[in-house]
């Protein structure tokens, strides 16, 4: 789950009692004898929530695990490289199976390097290959 999301859970038989492992995690609320609502907390982490029926038998013992706040920022992310005038630039997206969305994204733009705009051309280079050194006398 992430952080800040509810969950609905059905159960296979009825239960009376919903006992959270790590309240600091997630919440469960009972709905009715089969349904519970599980409500993330945005701190993150596991839990589990156990289900007890009238006799304190457990019905089901459900393994919760939220998802730090800066998981969700990455998951899902769409960076669509679209600048003419800075190839490092980008225009972010957030992408789930509903669509995507424009979602802004404080590395995109302009604040990237942009390539050099001073254009060598050819017939400006000179080759410095050509050895000027002409002293050839080496000490052994």
């Amino acid at each position: 789950m992430y952080p800040g999301f509810a969950f609905r859970y059905i159960a296979s038989k009825p239960f009376v009692s919903a006992v959270v492992g790590n309240e600091a995690v997630a919440d469960a609320i009972p709905s009715t004898d089969r349904v519970l609502l599980i409500q993330s907390k945005p701190e993150g982490g596991e839990t589990n929530i156990l289900l007890l029926d009238d006799k304190g038998a457990q019905v089901a013992n459900v393994w919760i695990s939220v998802a730090s706040a800066t998981a969700r920022v990455e998951d899902g992310k769409v960076r669509i490289h679209d600048k003419l005038d800075d190839i490092t630039a980008f225009t972010n997206y957030q992408c789930s199976a509903a669509g995507c969305m424009r979602s802004k994204d404080k590395m995109e733009g302009t604040d990237r390097a942009k390539p050099p705009s001073t254009v060598i051309q050819i017939g400006d280079y000179t080759s410095r290959s050509t050895n000027t050194n002409t002293n050839t006398n080496i000490n052994k």
